[in-house]
């Protein structure tokens, strides 16, 4: 008992060693990613507010617009094929849009006016990914001298175009793809790596951040939510709505009898609500309702569901499919559409459902609520008891006449507003408004 005793003494000595050392390594980087953060939004801002008497100091030429169609130059951490589908053909198809350079980690699909510039592995090697990215949007908008500069995400993509729009005269653009939350309290709600190191929300940084966004021409939002939030905090001296275009030849519904009577596609990181999700189902099953339901994507928090459907005895009913390049057939595939994320601008996934005709359960955050309407096209979750939802999606689901018909309007959105056509529709006529 003694020796027993005395193990369990250096357990815990080493538990509070050990939790004190995270602890301290925890303030540590918040710390440093606060510092690293000022200091990143000080000089955009500085370099934003100068660059006109830097131009003139140096005798930097201000470029014009281009006779016609108009140059564009594009940045971002594309995370998948759906993201460069969404986002750049659109672009491409409209009429007004001459050429696309597209800086990224890697040469995606070819397509029709678009010109991927990839920073060479040795710059890599010698910079990072990040850096070597931010290395080729200064060299391409110099070569190239493109009317926009169009940045993905704040960090660091946007503010990199900001300040390369600065220098050579050109239109800065920042998508905010994620809604309000990434620049809330200086971006901390972010994907960005660093800005996730801040912890906690940040008054000084977000007051610095939301200064620097005012010198951007153009911030392109997802919905009438974030419109409305960018235009209260005056972000950007135009503001626009503008989502991803869904080929809607490929994402159609399809003929075959259903194999899964839901599906969510998403990547498997913590704010896409992906364990509320299992709960979700977990307690369908606990009413009777042995649904079968599948997940598509990959990330880190992979483990932790495979984890929660151990537990919960769900391997056989709920499948982790993985990252997949066949969604639009595993889409027509299923009844329903089901999506759980705590934070959203407008979802590609949710928009491509609708394109196959699944009705979507979802909760509705950020500006998901402008394409899917209650009761007509999905339904909204609980967001916070996953019993109550689960009772909400087994209603859905035993209701065939519902879901007949929510498939039909599901359909129509689609097609009318968010396919690709209509989303190329929209850049002409904002570029025709802003160059004419």
């Amino acid at each position: 008992m003694r020796e027993e005793s005395q193990q369990t003494k250096e357990f815990h000595s080493f538990s509070l060693k050990t939790n004190t050392y995270w602890n301290i390594k925890t303030i540590f980087c918040s710390l440093f990613a606060h510092l690293t953060t000022f200091f990143i939004y000080s000089i955009t801002l500085f370099f934003a507010a100068t660059a006109p008497v830097l131009r003139k100091w140096l005798h930097l030429k201000m470029v014009r617009r281009s006779p016609g169609k108009i140059q564009i130059l594009v940045t971002g951490t594309f995370y998948n094929e759906g993201w460069i589908r969404g986002h750049l053909i659109p672009l491409a198809k409209a009429q007004t849009v001459g050429r696309v350079w597209v800086v990224c980690d890697r040469l995606w699909f070819p397509l029709e006016k678009v010109c991927y510039v990839v920073p060479p592995s040795w710059l890599r090697r010698m910079c990072g990914r990040s850096l070597s990215r931010v290395i080729m949007v200064f060299t391409t908008a110099i070569q190239q001298t493109p009317d926009f500069l169009m940045g993905y995400h704040i960090m660091p993509n946007s503010l990199v175009c900001l300040i390369a729009a600065s220098f050579i005269g050109a239109s800065p653009v920042y998508q905010m793809t994620g809604g309000p939350i990434q620049v809330i309290g200086g971006g901390a709600g972010s994907e960005t790596s660093l800005l996730r190191l801040l912890k906690r929300n940040s008054l000084l940084l977000e007051r610095l951040l939301f200064h620097t966004l005012t010198y951007f021409d153009i911030v392109v939002v997802r919905g009438q939510s974030a419109l409305a939030f960018t235009r209260e905090h005056g972000l950007g001296k135009e503001q626009i709505v503008i989502t991803a275009g869904i080929d809607t030849d490929t994402f159609r519904p399809g003929g075959a009898l259903p194999e899964y009577d839901a599906i969510c596609v998403s990547r498997l990181i913590a704010s896409k609500g992906l364990e509320y999700l299992i709960e979700v189902l977990y307690h369908c099953h606990q009413k009777g309702y042995k649904l079968k339901a599948a997940i598509i994507g990959d990330g880190p928090i992979k483990p932790i569901l495979i984890d929660m459907l151990t537990r919960y005895d769900l391997k056989e009913h709920i499948i982790l499919l993985g990252q997949r390049n066949d969604i639009s057939t595993l889409l027509q595939s299923a009844r329903i559409f089901v999506f759980t994320s705590q934070t959203e601008g407008m979802s590609i996934a949710l928009l491509e459902a609708l394109a196959t005709g699944l009705p979507a359960a979802i909760i509705p955050v950020g500006d998901l609520g402008d394409a899917v309407e209650e009761g007509i096209n999905g339904i909204f979750l609980e967001g916070k008891d996953p019993q109550v939802a689960a009772t909400m999606v087994i209603e859905l689901i035993a209701n065939n006449v519902t879901i007949k018909s929510m498939s039909a309007h599901a359909r129509h959105v689609a097609v009318e507003r968010y396919s690709v056509n209509a989303i190329a529709q929209q850049w002409d006529q904002y570029i025709y408004r802003k160059i004419g």
